[in-house]
């Protein structure tokens, strides 16, 4: 618990005091998102656990979400048929969901829920890292301060994680 305040301080620092002004819908939705995602992770972990291989774990609501969300593709528009578009899709579709979910998954079979919902907090900070490489923007002292808690606070999951299970570090 310690560990998981430290990176949520961390995240905070990170997210709090932007100049851009909350909204109730928007904080609403990423609560909603951020109930869902738990409630996936939990039960991904269960069905793992279980004997199930957790690539498939990941591939079902995938499949699923995929039906639903076709007519929203349909319907936006065809910026996806240019070059840019399908380069994006498939960027998107190959690394960022599929290798990312296959990785996840991976890590239900071998962490604890509550650890793999900790180690998720390493997306702002990759995310802040990639707005300032890739974006140019501009992160306060704070924010980077914000970073380095939350990196510090995986590290020590990491290390909590193999003195648990009795793994060695680099193994």
């Amino acid at each position: 618990a310690g560990v998981t305040a430290l990176a949520v301080t961390g995240l905070a620092m990170l997210t709090l005091g932007s100049d851009i002004a909350p909204d109730a819908v928007g904080i609403l939705a990423a609560l909603g998102a951020a109930a869902s995602y738990a409630a996936y992770t939990v039960f991904g972990a269960r069905l793992a656990r279980d004997g199930y291989d957790s690539s498939a774990v990941m591939a079902a609501p995938f499949a699923i979400a995929a039906v639903i969300l076709l007519p929203f593709l349909l319907a936006g528009g065809p910026w996806w048929v240019s070059l840019d578009g399908v380069v994006m899709a498939v960027w998107l579709g190959l690394a960022a969901t599929t290798g990312a979910y296959i990785l996840f998954g991976k890590g239900l079979t071998l962490l604890q829920p509550g650890h793999i919902a900790t180690l998720t907090l390493a997306e702002p900070v990759v995310a802040t890292v990639l707005g300032v490489v890739v974006l140019g923007e501009v992160i306060s002292a704070r924010g980077w301060f914000g970073c380095l808690l939350v990196i510090v606070a995986l590290a020590l999951l990491g290390v909590m994680e193999n003195r648990r299970t009795g793994a060695k570090v680099g193994a």
